[in-house]
């Protein structure tokens, strides 16, 4: 059944988010994912041209089928990115090419994946954007802290993150303009040049923009 689940959430990932390049999808009865923490709600990671899905969680517990899900759609969404990109994750995320902003990857993986379960029946994306905003309240951290690979780990990309692109994408171009940035990548020199070009404006300038929504969720508005 987890299975079926897996290829059903791959077949809403290419049409929601178009072909990437071929994926092997290997599915492991085993979470011995270490690095990732538990609460993010993920179950699996991807590379260029593969996704490893985890079918029981660190408990030994089957996820939900709405997980699945999302998890699918989460770490197929980094496979376009790549494809777009033309990297891999490594690059995507490295601190010494600067290619893009963990925010930026993790956060769009995140709110793409949990907006199509959503409007495929799967979930509540009302209850997801209240979960996401109660983890961000805890974390004070400025979005520049949010860019390098160090934070790939905790939580921050996952949850700031989400509400960073849900914000941004509704502001400044939607799905269309996330698209040109991950193409605009492979002929700008920086990610800053490539996220101008695609969403126009200055990411310093959308920042100073998103920190008083941040703020106004920090105090309830």
């Amino acid at each position: 059944k987890e299975r079926e689940t897996i290829q059903k959430g791959l077949e809403l990932g290419i049409k929601s988010f178009g072909k990437a390049e071929p994926v092997q999808i290997v599915a492991k009865d085993k979470f011995d994912f270490a690095y990732r923490k538990v609460d993010t709600g993920i179950l699996g990671w991807a590379d260029a041209g593969q996704i490893v899905v985890f079918t029981n969680d660190e408990t030994g517990k089957r996820p939900s089928e709405s997980r699945l899900i999302v998890t699918m759609l989460h770490e197929y969404y980094h496979n376009v990115q790549f494809s777009l990109a033309g990297v891999s994750l490594l690059d995507l995320t490295t601190e010494s090419k600067n290619i893009a902003p963990v925010w930026l990857v993790e956060g769009s993986a995140e709110y793409l994946a949990y907006r199509t379960a959503a409007d495929n029946n799967y979930l509540s994306f009302d209850t997801i954007q209240r979960q996401k905003q109660r983890e961000a309240i805890r974390m004070s951290m400025p979005m520049t802290s949010i860019e390098r690979t160090s934070q790939i780990y905790e939580d921050a990309p996952y949850s700031v993150g989400f509400l960073a692109v849900g914000y941004l994408l509704n502001k400044h171009g939607g799905q269309t303009a996330l698209t040109k940035y991950w193409q605009n990548l492979k002929d700008s020199a920086k990610w800053q040049d490539a996220f101008q070009k695609s969403f126009g404006l200055d990411v310093t300038k959308f920042y100073a923009e998103f920190e008083p929504y941040r703020r106004n969720l920090i105090l309830g508005k």
